[in-house]
């Protein structure tokens, strides 16, 4: 089985908002980087690479990580 990596844009302050996507309520809530951190890691993930506030990214926060493929039994 292949690896699984994942890549998520964070906004840097803790909030939580609900607005609308095609006319269906649309919840959304950004955490502090030590909550991703942890709820990645319970996950079985694996940070890769985390940039805050990247100049090349017109000043976004994103993380990349991957989590190790499961091999039968393991």
């Amino acid at each position: 089985m292949e690896s699984l990596n994942g890549l998520f844009r964070q906004v840097l302050s803790t909030s939580e908002s609900i607005g609308a996507y095609k006319g269906d309520p649309l919840y959304h809530a950004s955490l502090d980087p030590t909550e991703y951190e942890a709820l990645l890691s319970r996950s079985g993930f694996t940070v890769v690479a985390h940039v805050v506030k990247d100049p090349q990214a017109g000043g976004r926060t994103a993380w990349l990580a991957q989590r190790a493929p499961r091999y039968p039994g393991g």
